[in-house]
């Protein structure tokens, strides 16, 4: 994580010392013969030690910045979230502020689960990301990727505007008629991967997590789009 984003792992360090301390006084608490925590060197010692070991852990493994992206990610969804509320509520924008609202806040939530889920793909990223928004959750896993797997071999820079458009279609039609033009545009390359043939190798060279941990999603791409190279 980049020194300019502490807080994140500040947060995580918190996390863990809260769990710590807790801890360290219910058995300080309980194995004292008096009923009072007693506050001897000795324990002030083994406190002040468990602090330093979690202050190291968090700073040197990978988990504590996982965990730390995690917790910044999930805030970061709520905030986009929040934002588009209250812009809805507010009421009073055009289609096309509506459209690009709608786009921010898939941006921001896709951009959340990359950071929390560095290890996997574009595919999963958008399943987290339609799963994730309001009304749209419940269902499996599979219909999540059924729904954005045209989507996943696109330019990265293009997935979560894609995913946007997808929902205004669903959502507010009218909304989606602005970016009409750019959405065409930006799905020539797919249109052209599934007239020769290619989108299959395509996605898994794009998404080998997605292709490797649920089978059954490569199982109806391949049946969707059928099966390319040699």
């Amino acid at each position: 994580m980049s020194s300019k984003e502490p807080a994140p792992r500040f947060f995580t360090f918190v996390f863990f010392a809260a769990i710590w301390t807790f801890l360290f006084l219910a058995i300080a608490y309980f194995s004292s013969n008096s009923g009072t925590i007693p506050l001897r060197w000795p324990y002030l010692v083994v406190f002040s030690s468990g602090l330093a070991l979690i202050g190291v852990l968090c700073k040197a493994m990978p988990a504590g910045e996982i965990f730390a992206d995690r917790i910044a990610a999930r805030t970061e969804r709520e905030r986009a979230r929040e934002r588009e509320s209250k812009k809805w509520i507010a009421g009073g924008w055009t289609p096309q502020e509506r459209a690009e609202s709608v786009i921010d806040t898939q941006r921001h939530i896709f951009d959340g689960n990359r950071r929390s889920h560095p290890e996997r793909d574009p595919h999963a990223w958008l399943a987290l990301t339609l799963e994730g928004r309001d009304n749209w959750g419940g269902r499996e896993q599979s219909y999540y990727h059924g729904l954005t797997s045209r989507y996943s071999v696109l330019d990265s820079i293009d997935l979560p505007v894609a995913l946007g458009l997808f929902i205004l279609h669903r959502e507010d039609p009218q909304s989606a008629a602005v970016y009409g033009k750019k959405f065409e545009q930006m799905m020539l390359p797919v249109y052209e991967l599934i007239e020769k043939g290619e989108f299959v190798s395509k996605w898994r060279a794009t998404n080998p997590w997605t292709a490797a941990n649920h089978p059954e999603v490569a199982e109806d791409i391949e049946k969707t789009f059928g099966k390319s190279g040699p």
